[in-house]
């Protein structure tokens, strides 16, 4: 399976992955990064606010994988925001997965306070600077979140990880980042079907 999306800064994200949100059990995890690998997967999605961190990390030093050859990616906790609290907190989820480096990094929800998101974003911009993260991003944001962003900040986020479906179409939000993305032809079909948009 190597259908991938280049971020704006050329890093390579694979379109599908393995969210492992509420997989708390050890041989549970196992078995789902066992077989998803084993699909093709080569991306795994966690946060801080699943608390499952340290089982994924397990699962894939048990595995003996190759880091280079996944694709991580965590999610900023909101009780961990803010400039030091989001450095913190990002060393214990390097420690829990076992890694020195994410693939990417994300704030999980923006918040209602403009200053507190923008704080959180400056740690992800310095990790991000200093090789610790590879891409930066958000989730659940809306357009007023984003442009925040582009007023105070120094790096837009490669990602705004949204959550769509029948139920939650989000339709106007989608396609508002979507306007913000150079699409290349040959993955304009699988971009536009996955979840987060990448920014300029």
């Amino acid at each position: 399976m190597r259908h991938v999306v280049s971020l704006y800064n050329g890093i390579e994200m694979p379109l599908v992955g393995l969210g492992v949100f509420k997989t708390n059990d050890q041989k549970e995890m196992d078995n789902a990064v066992r077989y998803a690998l084993e699909a093709g997967y080569r991306s795994f999605d966690t946060a801080q606010m699943y608390q499952n961190e340290h089982i994924l990390g397990e699962s894939l030093r048990r595995l003996d994988i190759v880091r280079s050859d996944v694709f991580l990616t965590s999610k900023l906790d909101n009780p961990n925001q803010g400039y030091d609290k989001a450095l913190l907190s990002f060393e214990e989820s390097l420690r829990k997965l076992k890694t020195d480096y994410l693939d990417l990094f994300l704030i999980h929800w923006p918040g209602q306070k403009r200053s507190r998101l923008i704080e959180s974003w400056r740690a992800l911009e310095r990790l991000h600077k200093e090789g610790r993260i590879r891409a930066i991003g958000v989730s659940n944001c809306m357009k007023r979140h984003l442009q925040w962003m582009a007023e105070d900040c120094d790096v837009m986020p490669a990602v705004n990880q949204i959550e769509r479906h029948p139920l939650l179409n989000q339709n106007g939000l989608a396609q508002w980042c979507l306007s913000l993305i150079h699409i290349s032809e040959p993955t304009r079909q699988a971009e536009i079907s996955y979840a987060g948009f990448c920014l300029k």
